[in-house]
């Protein structure tokens, strides 16, 4: 009989499911869209997860036993939704040891370090960490409405209000107007915010790359946006250490954090600026290894 370990991370836009023996052998990595989970009731997530690790389990042969399982949820912000979730997950495996925390909360012990900081700055922004008591704590990861600064979403958002309150002023030449009309498709800057409550934020959060191309080519407004992104992103670390987090080491993971080096550069300054200063690095593995970890750790 061979003993497995079950490790998912369900995203906001995928899910992706790893199975791996005592050895620490990989015998699954599979990927899929993430489907009927915003919305749904605990209930239901927990028979998808049940039919998805089910079905995969009867793919490795019969002579094989489930001990212990991680989910990295989205939407589970709060403990007692972990709970919730891990409670009626469990009896479907009633062999196997199962644990189900919040998404963003994979990025730390999938690095290796599981009382490390783990910050987002993906679509949104989010930071996440163990405090004294063990327990998680989280800072943003409010969606892009109100918050999810330096986030792609928060960028363009900034973006758009940074063009705006340029308008006001009587100017409209700045690189980063011209480029965001043209990626939207608008007419003139003032219809840019509706463009944000037409379309879906998945799609227009990829403009987020304009901000730092037009920054390169001389732009003020986008200078100031990452400027500013940066700040808030340092502010929700700080967030967490006022709150009892102790440790000054941050893994970073996220579209926007580990494909603009600019803004990894200047949120590593900014971090190391604090007293006592803090560490910044990048995630170098999928997040899915973190529920890997933690269900080794239930061992």
């Amino acid at each position: 009989m061979t003993d497995i370990l079950a490790g998912i991370d369900v995203g906001g836009t995928k899910t992706r499911l790893m199975l791996q023996d005592a050895s620490g052998a990989i015998l699954l990595d599979h990927t899929s869209p993430t489907r009927r989970w915003r919305g749904e009731s605990f209930a239901a997530k927990a028979a998808l997860l049940a039919r998805s690790l089910e079905q995969a389990l009867t793919c490795q042969g019969g002579n094989r036993r489930l001990r212990a399982l991680a989910v990295g949820a989205h939407g589970c912000d709060l403990a007692e939704e972990c709970l919730a979730l891990a409670s009626l997950l469990q009896p479907c495996f009633p062999a196997a040891r199962c644990r189900v925390v919040s998404d963003v909360a994979l990025v730390a012990p999938a690095a290796g370090q599981p009382h490390a900081i783990g910050l987002i700055a993906g679509t949104g922004s989010v930071a996440i960490a163990l405090d004294a008591r063990g327990e998680y704590v989280s800072a943003g990861g409010w969606g892009w409405m109100l918050g999810d600064e330096g986030g792609a979403s928060g960028l363009v958002r900034e973006a758009i209000r940074a063009l705006l309150e340029d308008y006001d002023r009587g100017n409209l030449d700045d690189p980063l107007t011209h480029a965001l009309l043209a990626a939207f498709g608008a007419g003139h800057v003032i219809d840019l915010p509706s463009q944000l409550l037409k379309g879906d934020v998945a799609q227009w959060s990829r403009h987020a790359a304009l901000v730092f191309a037009c920054e390169r080519e001389g732009s003020l407004l986008a200078a100031a946006v990452i400027n500013r992104a940066v700040e808030a992103l340092a502010g929700l670390v700080d967030r967490l250490h006022r709150r009892g987090v102790a440790s000054r080491r941050v893994i970073a993971a996220g579209g926007v954090i580990s494909h603009q080096p600019r803004m990894f550069a200047a949120l590593a300054a900014a971090l190391s600026a604090r007293q006592p200063p803090a560490s910044l690095e990048l995630l170098g593995v999928a997040p899915v290894n973190g529920a890997l970890s933690l269900a080794r750790s239930l061992l």
